[in-house]
């Protein structure tokens, strides 16, 4: 069998060849890495909401995404009970409060350099272990024992993927929670995103204590259990009835739609991903276009002959096509490679969710073969508008 053409010129001039590969990779770990964010962005803003069991949502109409959820009145939660089919309606709290471990006095003339960060709070009745989905847990045993945990005034249960800035996790150690002093008394597994660094859980009481708010009164969500899903899309307009303009009701799927679109579309993080993507691309085509029009330049002489010889611009441009091509699988493998590692670099460091999905294998295998074919196809202009006899 014979040795491709596009293949022989690649091993012709191994040193170009490593150097155009050092390039497009690069360009690939940067779309790996940018869809990566772009992953993670998307799995945070509903990973909270994915173990919270529910058919339906009550938000309120000023709702912006999860960090600004607004409030209220807990009898909207009454008229949702009253619809039929609807099984029973539970209330959230979702706050953020000031946290410091180990913890300090607060009074800047005696500790003037006490740095805090900001700890998302999520308040649910421990009676209720039926607000969470236990299957969405990796560890549904944590979730079943944090709830007996809480009932004790100021015990908090703390995500054991906060960030390490917060300090000291484990049970027993005691934090500042805004101006009073709580204490862990266990872990389980959410996982933190771009809105919150650290999450504790904590019973409604405790998050009236610490935020002056009682979240029966004053509810952030409601969650709308239905006696059958299946009776979601006859419920969801008789909720939307009965509710007064303050407040709206979403299905669980409408509600992850939303946040997610917040998130890509009305931030800048989302929209800071997605341009990344195409800068990327961008500079991989210059990059490429740059090695395949001086290798092309190079071998006009040899592409001069073939086209004496009666082989038509349609053979040369496959020929560059396929060179490309080969390119960008080789510099794919290698990214991929790379990318892998650095996706797990960022879990520890970071704490994102960065998941090397199909998705992500696809999007940039695509991305990688187009950046390569445009470059090439740009590059052979040369090769096209040259005239056989001015060649040699």
């Amino acid at each position: 069998m014979r040795t491709p053409i596009a293949v022989q010129n690649l091993l012709h001039q191994k040193m170009r060849t490593l150097i155009a590969m050092v390039g497009i990779g690069f360009a690939l770990v940067l779309m790996f890495m940018q869809l990566g964010f772009l992953g993670a962005l998307i799995t945070s803003a509903t990973q909270l909401y994915n173990r919270l069991e529910f058919d339906a949502v009550i938000l309120s109409r000023q709702y912006l995404d999860m960090n600004r959820a607004r409030v209220f009145p807990r009898d909207r939660l009454d008229l949702a009970r009253s619809v039929a089919g609807v099984k029973q309606v539970l209330p959230v709290g979702l706050g953020y409060q000031l946290w410091k471990t180990p913890p300090v006095s607060l009074d800047p003339m005696q500790t003037p350099r006490v740095t805090l960060r900001t700890m998302m709070m999520l308040a649910v009745d421990p009676d209720r272990p039926e607000t969470f989905r236990r299957a969405a847990f990796d560890r549904p045993e944590e979730i079943d024992a944090a709830l007996p945990r809480i009932r004790t005034r100021s015990h908090v249960v703390i995500d054991r993927l906060s960030r390490p800035e917060f300090g000291p996790q484990t049970a027993g150690i005691q934090a500042n929670l805004g101006r009073e002093i709580v204490t862990i008394a266990g872990q389980f597994q959410v996982g933190t995103g771009f809105g919150a660094d650290g999450l504790i859980l904590v019973s409604m009481d405790t998050y009236r204590q610490i935020l002056g708010i009682d979240p029966r009164e004053q509810v952030n969500l409601g969650l709308i259990q239905l006696e059958s899903p299946e009776q979601l899309a006859t419920c969801l307009p008789r909720l939307q009835a009965e509710m007064p303009p303050d407040v709206q009701i979403l299905s669980r799927d409408e509600l992850f739609t939303k946040e997610q679109r917040h998130w890509i579309q009305g931030t800048s993080i989302g929209i800071i991903f997605v341009l990344g993507v195409l800068v990327a691309f961008v500079v991989g085509v210059v990059f490429v276009y740059q090695v395949m029009s001086s290798d092309i330049t190079s071998r006009l002489g040899e592409f001069a002959t073939l086209k004496a010889m009666g082989y038509t611009n349609g053979f040369i441009g496959r020929v560059v096509l396929q060179q490309a091509a080969f390119l960008a699988i080789l510099s794919y493998l290698i990214s991929l490679v790379l990318a892998v590692g650095l996706y797990e670099l960022t879990r520890q460091l970071a704490g994102l969710p960065m998941q090397m999905t199909w998705q992500i294998l696809v999007m940039v295998l695509l991305l990688g073969l187009g950046m390569c074919s445009l470059s090439g196809l740009i590059a052979l202009q040369k090769v096209r508008r040259a005239d056989p006899a001015d060649l040699f």
